[in-house]
C-alpha cells in the first residue's frame, strides 16, 4: 500500500521541491519508504515519488518506483493483487524472470507484457501509473470499485498525479481554486459528483477505466476494459445459492487475510462483519485483533447498539477485542479531524473509522471491514423502503397528501422508545414522491438542503418490467455511487491517515461476479440482504441477524444540543463562514432552531454542513 506521485513537466524547469512536497503531503499512506526519481528523457522531465506502506512482501527490493534493469519502464503501484500467484505463473511460462514475491512485481510484468487489457481478471484493489518511455506512453488505472484514489491536473505544460488532492497541491503548481459548482451536489449527496472535485482543475481518474496518455502529443484518452469473463454459474435456489457464496466468502477471507503480518477486523455487532468473524472462527482463518467502536448504552436511541451486539459476537466467536467506547470528548476533536479530511464527504463514519484505525495501528497495519456488503445484497432500509414504495405505489400515490399531512405530527426527537422506528416512518413519508427516480434520489440525499441536481434516466422503464428494473437501478446506483464516492472513500481515507490498510472481502472479484447474476428482485425478496443473514443464521447467529439495521455514526445530533458544544454550533451559523457565499445561510439558520428546540431532527444535515464548512475554510480561507 503506498502513496504514488508524479510529474510530467513539458517545461523542464520544476524544481525537485514539488515531488518532496508531494511526497511529505502523502506519506502517511505509507512510511515505511520514502523514494523518488527524476528522469529526463525525450525532453521531458519526469518525477516520480513514493511512500510504501510494507504488506505482503516486506523486501526492500520491492519498493517504488518500480523498474528492472534500466529506467524505461517503471510503475507506481498502490494497492493489492490477490490472485498475482497465478498470474505469476502464467507469466514464468512466458519467459519472465522474477526477483521478489511482491504483486508489485507481477503487475509490473503483466503490464509490461501488453496485458492492460485484462485489467478486470486482477483480483484487488488498486492504482497505478505504468510508464513506458520505450514508446513514450503512461497508462493510468483504478480497480473496478474504486477503492484506490487517484487523481490529476493536466494541462499543455504538466501532468501531474497522486493519490491524494493534497498531494497535487503540495506540488505548488496548481492553483487553489474553488469548484463552486460541486458545492450543491455535495450538499444533497454528501460528496462530489465524479470525476469532478472541489478543486475546479483537478479531477479523480474514473474507477474501473484504463487512462493512456501520449507523451508525444501530451494527450490523454480513456481506453475501455473489458468486462472478465465469470465462470461462476448461479442457480436461483436457495440451498444452491448458500451453498456457493459460502464457499466464496471463505475464499475470499482467506486470499484478504494474507499480509505477512497478522491482520485485524472492524467489528460492529451487525450482519456483515460478524459474519466475517464467524466464517474465520469456523474455517481457522486467523484474525488475531479485533477492534469495535461504540457509544454509551444510555445513548442508545441516539446512537447505536453496537456495543451489546459487538461483545456478544467476540465472546460467542471465542475472540478478544479491543472494544473502545466514544463519550462526548470526542466533540473537542471533530475540527481537528475534519480538516484533516483529504476531500470532505459528509458521512460521520469517517469520524468513527479514523478512530478506529487510530487503536488498530498500535496492533497492526492490515484490518478488514464488512464494506460493500449492503450495496452488494440489498441492505439498507432505503432498499426495503423501495421494495415497499413500489409494490404499494397506488395505494401510496392516492393516499400521499394524506400522509404528507399527517406527517409533521409524529415525534422523532426525543428519547423515547421507538425513537428509530417512527423516524423511519417519518422519513420515508418526506421523501417519496409519484416519481419513482425522484423517490429513491430522495431516499440517497439531504432534499431538504437542495433540490435533485441528476437527469431522470429511469423514463424509459414500462409499466410491466418497472419492479425489477426500478430495483436493479437503484441498486446500481449505491453500487456504482454510493460505494464508491461515499463508503470506499471514507474507508481509505480515514484508515490512511493511521497508515492502516483496509481490505473488503465482500468486494472480491468472484463474489461480485456471482451476485451481479441474481435478479435484484430475488437479493430483496425476503427482506433486506436476507442471503447474508441466512448464512450468519446457518453459523448461530440468529441475535445478529434479527437486530435492526443501524448506520456507523454517533449521537452528534444529541450531543451538539449541549451547551459545551455551543462552538460548534457557532461554526455552522458564523456569517463569515466562506460556505455562505454560495448557499444561503437563512436556510441553515432554520434547521439549526428546529434541531435546537427539539421540533426535527436534522443531525445528518447539520454534519454535512459544519464538515464542509470546516473544510472549506481551512483550504480557501
Amino acid at each position: 500500500m503506498c502513496g504514488i506521485n508524479l510529474v510530467v513537466d513539458k517545461t523542464g524547469t520544476v524544481s525537485p521541491v514539488a515531488i518532496k512536497g508531494m511526497i511529505e503531503s502523502t506519506k502517511h499512506r505509507g512510511p515505511d519508504h520514502i523514494q523518488y526519481k527524476i528522469l529526463k528523457k525525450n525532453g521531458l522531465q519526469i518525477m516520480l515519488g513514493v511512500s510504501r506502506l510494507r504488506i505482503v512482501n516486506q523486501n526492500e527490493n520491492s519498493d517504488q518506483p518500480f523498474f528492472v534493469e534500466d529506467d524505461d519502464q517503471l510503475l507506481l503501484f498502490n494497492g493489492e493483487f490477490y490472485n498475482y500467484i497465478e498470474e505469476k505463473n502464467q507469466l514464468i511460462q512466458q519467459g519472465f524472470h522474477f526477483n521478489t514475491n511482491s504483486d508489485t512485481e507481477v503487475l509490473f510484468y503483466f503490464l509490461k507484457s501488453k496485458q492492460s487489457k485484462r485489467l478486470s481478471e486482477i483480483n484487488g484493489m488498486f492504482s497505478f501509473v505504468f510508464i513506458d518511455l520505450t514508446n513514450n506512453t503512461i497508462l493510468i488505472a483504478r480497480d473496478r470499485w474504486g477503492m484506490k484514489p487517484l487523481y490529476y491536473f493536466f494541462d499543455d505544460r504538466y501532468l501531474i498525479i497522486s493519490s491524494e488532492i493534497q498531494g497535487i497541491i503540495a506540488s505548488n503548481l496548481v492553483p487553489k481554486t474553488l469548484n463552486v459548482d460541486q458545492i450543491p451536489y455535495y450538499l444533497r449527496y454528501r460528496y462530489c459528483f465524479p470525476p469532478y472535485t472541489l478543486f475546479r482543475n483537478i479531477l479523480q481518474f474514473r474507477k474501473g477505466k484504463l487512462f493512456a496518455c501520449n507523451l508525444e502529443e501530451f494527450k490523454m484518452e480513456e481506453i475501455p476494459i473489458p468486462e472478465a469473463q465469470t465462470y461462476i454459474h448461479v442457480s436461483l435456489n436457495e440451498s444452491d445459492i448458500l451453498k456457493q457464496l459460502e464457499e466464496l466468502l471463505i475464499n475470499s477471507l482467506k486470499l484478504h487475510s494474507q499480509a505477512g503480518r497478522p491482520v485485524g477486523l472492524f467489528l460492529s455487532g451487525g450482519v456483515d462483519s460478524t459474519l466475517l468473524l464467524a466464517l474465520s472462527a469456523k474455517h481457522s482463518v486467523p484474525i488475531p485483533y479485533i477492534f469495535s467502536i461504540f457509544n454509551n448504552e444510555k445513548e442508545k436511541n441516539f446512537g447505536t447498539e453496537d456495543y451489546k451486539f459487538a461483545r456478544s459476537a467476540v465472546k460467542q466467536y471465542n475472540q478478544t477485542a479491543e472494544m473502545v467506547e466514544l463519550d462526548e470528548t470526542l466533540m473537542d476533536e471533530l475540527e481537528s479531524i475534519i480538516t484533516r479530511m483529504d476531500h470532505p464527504v459528509a458521512d460521520q463514519a469517517f469520524i468513527l473509522t479514523y478512530k478506529l484505525a487510530e487503536i488498530a495501528k498500535q496492533k497492526t497495519s492490515v484490518v478488514l471491514s464488512g464494506a460493500g456488503a449492503d450495496e452488494l445484497f440489498g441492505g439498507y432500509n432505503r432498499h426495503i423502503a423501495f421494495v415497499k414504495y413500489l409494490k404499494n405505489y397506488r395505494n401510496i400515490k392516492k393516499w400521499m397528501k394524506m400522509l404528507k399531512n399527517i406527517n409533521p405530527y409524529l415525534p422523532s426527537d426525543f428519547n423515547f422508545f421507538g425513537r428509530k422506528k417512527i423516524r423511519l416512518l417519518k422519513k420515508f413519508i418526506n421523501k417519496v414522491d409519484i416519481d419513482p427516480w425522484l423517490t429513491f434520489d430522495n431516499f440517497l440525499s439531504f432534499e431538504k438542503l437542495n433540490p435533485p441536481l441528476l437527469p431522470n434516466e429511469w423514463n424509459h422503464i414500462t409499466i410491466d418490467k418497472y419492479l425489477e428494473q426500478y430495483l436493479t437501478n437503484a441498486l446500481e446506483r449505491d453500487r456504482q455511487e454510493y460505494l464508491p464516492e461515499d463508503v470506499l472513500t471514507v474507508n481509505d481515507r480515514a484508515s490512511m491517515l493511521s497508515s492502516v490498510e483496509m481490505r473488503m472481502p465482500y468486494l472480491d472479484l468472484n463474489i461480485t461476479s456471482f451476485i451481479k447474476q441474481i435478479p435484484a428482485t430475488y437479493l430483496l425478496k425476503n427482506g433486506r440482504k436476507w442471503i447474508l443473514r441466512e448464512l450468519l443464521n446457518r453459523y448461530e447467529g440468529g441475535i445478529y441477524t434479527k437486530r435492526q439495521k443501524e448506520g456507523f455514526g454517533f449521537p452528534f445530533g444529541q450531543w451538539i444540543r449541549h451547551a459545551k458544544n455551543q462552538h460548534l454550533i457557532d461554526k455552522i451559523i458564523d456569517k463569515e463562514n466562506l460556505l455562505y457565499e454560495y448557499v444561503q445561510r437563512e436556510k441553515i439558520l432554520k434547521l439549526v432552531q428546529e434541531h435546537m428546540l427539539a421540533e426535527e431532527d436534522h443531525s445528518q444535515e447539520l454534519w454535512s454542513v459544519l464538515v464542509m464548512g470546516l473544510w472549506i475554510n481551512k483550504h480557501f480561507g
